[in-house]
């Protein structure tokens, strides 16, 4: 490996996500019309498209601004003298001061200027639940409970780690195919409502008392 095939990757890495820092449009000269892209949160399947990229990226990131991108790793192999595949894992940091994991693999044109030919990126789910979530199976406060539609649907586990975030559970309840979901007190659902933008972005339709 000789020390320009290093740096060119290394450097795409630096123009590419300093550029993403400055603004989104600021990266649309990395990509050309033939650019196949897949951008998409973890729990999301997303397809192949080359449609414009400014508007994937505020899509992916809630019309929220990166001001910084934290790369932890980078792996990369050179398919020729001419383009490269790599792989990154690394945080975007918003100006809101929030965070989120993202995986991001690139197959890039290093011919002449960067161009990128191939691009996936994932941004990451990072809830784990390293224990069980105690809670009841019957709602008993209805000003503090949320119904989630046709819930029955949905995975289960995975569900109530994606409500949890917004306060602590009392119960899951099921009723018929909707869960109903009672949080400790009202402030919890606030918090819901606020952000109910991206639990729809997630698939799930919710119902308040």
């Amino acid at each position: 490996m000789t020390d320009s095939q290093f740096n060119t990757p290394k450097k795409f890495l630096n123009e590419y996500y300093g550029s993403l820092c400055s603004s989104y449009q600021s990266i649309i000269p990395f990509y050309d019309p033939a650019s196949q892209i897949s951008i998409s949160h973890e729990d999301n399947v997303a397809a192949l498209s080359n449609t414009n990229i400014m508007e994937r990226m505020l899509g992916l990131h809630h019309k929220k601004k990166v001001i910084k991108v934290l790369v932890s790793c980078f792996e990369y192999h050179m398919l020729s003298a001419h383009d490269f595949l790599m792989c990154v894992l690394g945080q975007f940091v918003y100006h809101d001061n929030s965070t989120v994991r993202f995986s991001h693999t690139f197959i890039v044109d290093c011919s002449n200027m960067f161009v990128i030919k191939n691009e996936i990126l994932k941004v990451l789910d990072e809830e784990i639940i390293y224990k069980a979530i105690d809670f009841k199976e019957k709602v008993n406060n209805a000003s503090n409970t949320i119904r989630i539609v046709r819930g029955q649907d949905k995975n289960r586990s995975k569900l109530v780690v994606d409500f949890a975030k917004y306060g602590k559970l009392m119960a899951v309840e099921v009723e018929k195919n909707d869960i109903l979901i009672e949080y400790e007190d009202e402030e919890m659902v606030k918090n819901l409502v606020n952000d109910v933008s991206f639990i729809k972005s997630k698939g799930y339709k919710v119902e308040f008392n």
